[in-house]
């Protein structure tokens, strides 16, 4: 409900206000075996440093910390966060089902809730092999940076492992800051 004229405005009136302010990414930097029926933490966890996304890859902002698979924030605010998942098994079996979830805690990490669920069919490829993927996606509100936190898992029907890749994200964590809360 201003007015400007020429001579009262300068650049930075005109700048909006939040915005994004953090996005990074981490990917898998190692597969990761997984146990039948048994949901596993990701740890080796890293953002891109070697092969080629490395030499593009960017963040925004001071970054989010990650150790040991547990992610915390360093802002409050509205985040995106993605997790993507690639599962592959190189026996013959065929499991039916792979999952990835992501749980979220408001106590440091002495007790986490799932808050999202992704599941998928694994395929039989043309190597004898098992290949699936899964996806999800989810909008918080973090509000204590002191005790939030994050944590990502995923499980398969059958032992198989979950896929990394050092030149492109494969299985990866994507964490945006989309503005205040």
């Amino acid at each position: 409900d201003q007015v400007w004229t020429a001579t009262s405005a300068t650049a930075s009136d005109f700048q909006a206000g939040g915005g994004i302010t953090e996005a990074d990414i981490f990917m898998l930097t190692g597969d990761l075996a997984l146990s039948a029926n048994v949901a596993a933490t990701l740890t080796g966890l890293a953002r891109p440093s070697s092969g080629d996304y490395s030499s593009v890859f960017g963040r925004i902002g001071t970054g989010i910390s990650i150790s040991s698979g547990v992610i915390t924030f360093s802002n409050t605010g509205i985040y995106r966060v993605e997790f993507y998942s690639t599962f592959m098994n190189s026996s013959a079996s065929n499991p039916r089902y792979c999952q990835n979830y992501i749980n979220y805690s408001t106590d440091s990490g002495s007790s986490y809730d799932l808050i999202a669920l992704g599941s998928s069919s694994i395929s039989e490829i043309s190597s004898g092999g098992t290949f699936g993927n899964t996806f999800i996606s989810v909008h918080v509100d973090v509000t204590n940076t002191s005790t939030h936190r994050m944590q990502f898992q995923a499980v398969s029907e059958e032992a198989t492992s979950l896929r990394s890749n050092s030149d492109y994200a494969r299985t990866y964590v994507a964490v945006i800051r989309l503005g205040d809360t």
